[in-house]
């Protein structure tokens, strides 16, 4: 159920970000700051035995020039986990070519994660929390007031979690049952098409 909410304020936010309007850039304000989005789907491409899973990040922020900064959140799929992270976003253009551009980006930031399964194998999983980073490189093509975007790279995502067990007996009744906690490192090959102003 949070799943499907976070994806329809997603589809929401990029159905705002379409019915904005962007400014005309002549050769005079290129220079100017203004706002720009990206809305982004992929998927997350893992060794054999990882699986693919899907990827989805919004970003907003300012542009001046060739560098832009912003702000985002998304939703991504592991094998055990699904992950909504809160990240910071910095790119740049380095070649241009008419009014399309190859970019570098690098986003940083903190996720928060849920396991599939809140109960599974006799365990009882509370919710994660970790890290986040992913650099990637991309081409963004303008087309009439937006920008289609295609990106790879690499992404990397820390988890830290604990489990207990579901089933537990204390003779005395006074102590809770066991936790253990665990840190995990997920590493990903990340594939992204999307839409957005520029």
């Amino acid at each position: 159920m949070k799943n499907r909410i976070f994806l329809t304020a997603c589809l929401f936010m990029a159905a705002l970000s379409a019915r904005g309007q962007s400014d005309t850039i002549s050769s005079s304000d290129k220079k100017k700051i203004r706002y720009t989005n990206s809305f982004l789907a992929g998927a997350l491409l893992g060794k054999k035995g990882n699986g693919s899973y899907t990827s989805i990040t919004t970003i907003h922020g300012i542009r001046y020039n060739r560098l832009a900064v912003g702000l985002g959140t998304g939703y991504e799929g592991y094998t055990d986990w699904r992950v909504l992270p809160i990240l910071g976003s910095v790119s740049y253009d380095f070649v241009r070519i008419k009014q399309n551009s190859f970019f570098v980006q690098v986003n940083g930031g903190y996720s928060i994660a849920y396991h599939t399964a809140e109960r599974e194998d006799y365990q009882e999983y509370e919710r994660g929390k970790g890290k986040t980073f992913s650099g990637l490189i991309g081409y963004r093509i303008k087309a009439n007031k937006f920008s289609i975007y295609i990106s790879s790279g690499y992404k990397f995502q820390r988890i830290k979690y604990s489990y207990s067990p579901i089933y537990w007996w204390d003779s005395s009744g006074e102590l809770d049952p066991p936790k253990t906690t665990v840190q995990r490192d997920m590493e990903r090959f990340i594939v992204q098409i999307g839409f957005g102003l520029n």
